[in-house]
């Protein structure tokens, strides 16, 4: 992981290392996963800035890795001294899965549940919209108009709303449950959650309440945000454990760049580093 400013000349090497392709590599050798990995990064990129990012990298426990994370950093006085240090904002961790299986590989009857899922989401949707209008007490925000506001659904008198969310917890517990879905929204290990899938693959309402999705475009590299993920607070210590992460598995990419190869025995010997191409992807 490096941390510099997205317009810097190091930041444009390193997406250059990212982004291109060597002499021997094309799309169709490409890789589907680097190619979600690396669509999604340049969104991010053009779209949100981070001041890291790191590829392959274990959250909590380390077994559960995610394919890309990032991070956002602002700088802060510090109380002992007049020195202005960086502290991490917010995370992001992106998961890239290349088939509706890939999804839920433990359910069994996942299209089934699946459907009654989409179902469910419909009738919430039209459960709350009757709310708002029966029980406008609920409303939690000053904004002028609806769609911008805030409401407090759980403090409804419908009891048909309320059975029918608990189903849909349920439902969601069993689709997702052992899955790493679940497993990283346990693990508090970033801000913001994504998935990204090829076009077509999934919808947003099929997806785990409060992810981000990502439809990516294998053919041109583009990804495109079709839903965005909801915020969730996590500790100070959790942000900076994934940072560590992310230093940790940014060491094989630093020593491949570097020209550093390790042997089995430990041994350490210089071998060819990579050469960057600086040939654009749509050329």
């Amino acid at each position: 992981m490096t941390f510099f400013q997205h317009s810097s000349p190091a930041a444009r090497s390193a997406m250059q290392m990212l982004f291109s392709l060597s002499k021997t590599e094309t799309r169709k050798t490409v890789s589907q996963k680097l190619t979600m990995r690396r669509a999604v990064a340049k969104w991010f990129w053009e779209n949100m800035p981070p001041n890291g990012i790191g590829i392959d990298v274990s959250t909590r426990p380390a077994s559960l890795k995610v394919d890309v994370a990032f991070v956002w950093s602002a700088l802060h006085k510090t109380t002992s001294s007049r020195l202005s240090v960086y502290q991490p904002t917010q995370t992001a961790v992106v998961l890239c899965c290349q088939t509706r299986e890939d999804c839920w590989p433990e359910c069994t009857d996942a299209e089934t549940i699946l459907r009654e899922i989409t179902d469910l989401k419909a009738e919430l949707e039209r459960q709350e919209a009757e709310i708002r209008v029966k029980e406008p007490e609920l409303r939690t925000s000053d904004m002028l108009f609806d769609e911008f506001a805030s409401w407090d659904y759980s403090k409804s008198q419908s009891q048909a709303y309320h059975q029918n969310r608990h189903r849909l917890i349920n439902l969601e517990g069993t689709l997702f449950k052992g899955t790493r879905f679940a497993r990283i929204d346990a693990s508090q290990c970033s801000n913001l959650h994504y998935l990204a899938v090829p076009e077509g693959t999934l919808a947003p309402n099929e997806l785990l309440e409060d992810w981000g999705l990502f439809s990516v475009n294998i053919e041109t590299e583009t990804a495109t945000l079709v839903s965005e993920p909801k915020f969730h607070e996590i500790p100070p210590e959790m942000q900076m454990h994934l940072i560590q992460n992310m230093l940790f598995a940014s060491a094989r990419q630093v020593n491949d760049m570097l020209g550093l190869k390790f042997s089995d025995d430990g041994t350490l010997s210089f071998v060819r580093p990579p050469s960057i191409h600086h040939k654009p992807l749509n050329s």
